[in-house]
């Protein structure tokens, strides 16, 4: 098979998928919907991820660094164009969970076979734009690929760290000590990075001359709306979405973001691309953390928020960083045993991936259960696909773990 120019240029053969152990799947770490196409040579892989009725769900971008995984459109043509596209886009070239670096190598989009092949397979228009070279309009292209619903989240992520990133500040996220030089913790130090109205004027003083730092929170949040209506399933638009709230007073409106965010998989937060990790000390998500502080504050109480998440489950999310995975697991185990007693075995299986996926259990072992369990309540829920995927995971982390 032919390779591309980007960064994730090499197909896997169709033969290697339906071997017995695939080599391209991590089990454990990737999660038992996801089936890997496409990788980039150093072990990430755009995935196809399955749905409930065997149906390709979205295209994401699986990290092997931390799991975490974005959707780059709902078709590998979308998810090869973003690829070609994302070095030119608005933003500040974060890269999966780690600081901005050079995206690629060769970075030459002319006669790749994977971008022609992709192209000929998107609405028209794309051509000239996709094969423009270094001149290329990042910003029209940006409009034009949400416009016609091409990877849409993955642009719109681009374009809100963008909004939020302050091209100056930005070039401190690498620096070790800058922290140090400006007498804080790293903590502290990342939370003025996330909003930088935060930064007391004192320091602006010292360190900016006195220069208020960029952020547009108003077009990001607009943004994190549209976010969160086609892909509910991300906890980063809520996050970012309950703290533009919060920003703004409307705390019984943060409360409800965050209480949404709560259930979403970390490996969906983008923390480190969004600098929602400074608050990791405080809880397993950064909806939890924030929730956790508006109810303990006063500004919003537990009876305004009846119904819409579950104490046991903040509390889990919130507890000691050891038991956190733990807790969390067992609250999913739990949920999905009581589904499968009411016969809803679609809701048990959406439960025990939970268990394994949502901070990601608490030991390999435990992984190991989780698939057993996710491959007998696919075949209950009729779920075909997922069942055989689960299986193959298993399989995998049975024969090079011994578990």
């Amino acid at each position: 098979m032919r390779q591309g120019h980007g960064e994730y240029r090499e197909p896997i053969p169709p033969a290697d998928l339906i071997e017995k152990f695939p080599e391209a799947i991590w089990p454990g770490l990737m999660p038992p919907d996801f089936l890997p196409v496409l990788g980039n040579m150093a072990g990430d892989w755009l995935c196809m991820r399955l749905g409930q009725h065997g149906e390709v769900a979205e295209f994401v971008q699986w990290y092997h660094g931390g799991g975490d995984w974005l959707p780059w459109g709902h078709t590998l043509a979308q998810a090869i164009a973003f690829d070609a596209a994302s070095q030119h886009l608005p933003g500040n070239s974060r890269r999966h969970a780690i600081p901005a670096e050079p995206m690629r190598a060769e970075g030459a989009t002319g006669n790749d076979p994977l971008l022609e092949w992709a192209i000929q397979r998107l609405p028209a228009g794309f051509e000239q734009q996709l094969i423009g070279g270094p001149d290329m309009d990042g910003e029209r292209l940006a409009e034009q690929m949400i416009a016609a619903g091409v990877a849409e989240v993955a642009v719109q992520s681009e374009w809100i760290q963008r909004l939020l990133s302050d091209p100056e500040l930005s070039q401190l996220d690498t620096d070790a000590k800058a922290a140090q030089r400006w007498g804080v913790s790293r903590q502290q130090f990342n939370a003025w990075m996330f909003d930088t109205e935060s930064i007391p004027a004192e320091v602006r003083t010292k360190f900016l001359a006195d220069r208020r730092p960029f952020q547009d929170w108003e077009s990001a949040a607009r943004r994190c709306t549209r976010v969160v209506e086609i892909a509910p399933h991300l906890a980063w638009g809520w996050d970012l979405l309950g703290y533009d709230a919060m920003r703004r007073s409307e705390f019984q409106q943060a409360a409800k973001h965050f209480a949404i965010g709560l259930t979403r998989s970390v490996f969906t937060d983008q923390s480190i691309r969004f600098r929602t990790h400074w608050k990791t000390d405080h809880a397993a998500k950064f909806s939890a953390a924030m929730l956790q502080e508006l109810l303990q504050s006063g500004r919003v109480s537990e009876k305004s928020l009846a119904g819409q998440y579950e104490a046991e489950y903040l509390r889990a999310l919130c507890a000691d960083e050891d038991s956190r995975q733990e807790w969390v697991t067992e609250y999913w185990l739990g949920r999905s045993d009581r589904s499968a007693l009411a016969g809803d075995y679609a809701a048990a299986f959406d439960e025990a991936y939970a268990a394994g996926w949502d901070l990601g259990a608490p030991s390999l072992p435990a992984y190991g259960s989780v698939l057993d369990r996710l491959v007998d309540l696919a075949v209950r829920a009729g779920d075909a696909a997922r069942a055989e995927l689960a299986r193959t995971h298993r399989s995998c982390l049975r024969d090079r773990l011994g578990i």
